[in-house]
């Protein structure tokens, strides 16, 4: 006879061989979590090496770009204007394009904290440009380089006049600047290649200056790349007791440029030929350094 056992479950014929199963697994990814991470420890990813030396160029370029333009010096080129005119310590934007100005910078020289004048500079190799463009009436004089100074001639600007209303408070200003920036925009034409240039979202400078009759104001950039074609001056002026807005363009360019108002041409500049660019007579001028 045969003795008679009762029959043993399916699952608890399985579950040993389970967890057996599952327990080698856990011990399998707990060795290559370790492998992997001590790998990462000993060898950096390339692309945070890359981004570690690029970032390191870009501050020693800034050095350079900062000590050529630490040699000017500017002044009003008329008398009855003594006040001393300053750099803006810092770059208040970093350029490039790709059309070989690869990593430049840009100052303003300020009278008091209203800007009077931009300057970009960048270089092609071991070619240096100073690019020069008043933002006053007033004639202006750069000296410190080797073999030019700028002179600007105090030429006339266009001002358009915008009548929507001027916030009482500072900060409402600001807010408004930034709402009626947007209301415009730009293209350029070099050459018969024609490009929509793109408003930066934020000022590149903001400031207040009582003693000037502007309340606040800002200077936005129109760029190709990083690189500024135009830049649009925006103020909150007085004037007995009345406020407004005006608008003031200056090119950074030597293209055809157009600014426009919602559906309106409000500013335009005819292009500037090579042999005409560098003449430092003029309110805007590239100055060439040969090495």
């Amino acid at each position: 006879m045969f003795a008679h056992f009762p029959p043993m479950s399916r699952s608890k014929c399985l579950l040993p061989a389970f967890n057996t199963s599952c327990q080698g697994l856990a011990a399998f990814l707990a060795v290559a979590a370790f492998a992997f991470s001590a790998l990462v420890a000993q060898e950096p990813p390339a692309l945070e090496e890359s981004q570690a030396n690029e970032s390191q160029a870009n501050e020693e370029h800034l050095k350079t770009l900062a000590a050529r333009v630490g040699r000017l010096s500017m002044r009003y080129a008329t008398s009855h204007k003594p006040a001393a005119l300053q750099l803006f310590e810092h770059p208040v934007m970093r350029t490039g394009n790709k059309e070989g100005n690869r990593d430049g910078g840009v100052w303003l020289w300020l009278d008091g904290k209203r800007p009077v004048a931009a300057l970009c500079v960048w270089n092609r190799g071991p070619l240096w440009y100073s690019e020069n463009s008043a933002l006053v009436e007033d004639a202006l004089e750069v000296t410190g380089w080797p073999k030019a100074a700028w002179h600007s001639t105090g030429t006339e600007r266009k001002s358009l006049a915008l009548p929507d209303p001027v916030p009482q408070s500072p900060a409402g200003r600001q807010r408004a600047l930034r709402a009626l920036a947007l209301e415009f925009t730009a293209r350029e034409d070099r050459l018969g290649i024609k490009s929509e240039l793109r408003l930066l979202p934020r000022p590149i400078h903001t400031y207040n200056a009582g003693d000037h009759d502007a309340l606040d104001g800002a200077i936005f950039a129109f760029v190709y790349g990083t690189d500024p074609e135009i830049l649009m001056q925006i103020e909150a002026l007085q004037n007995a007791g009345a406020k407004h807005w005006a608008v003031h363009f200056a090119r950074m360019a030597s293209a055809e440029l157009s600014v426009r108002l919602r559906d309106n041409e409000v500013w335009s500049a005819l292009p500037i030929s090579k042999d005409v660019v560098v003449k430092t007579t003029a309110d805007y001028c590239i100055i060439r350094e040969d090495p």
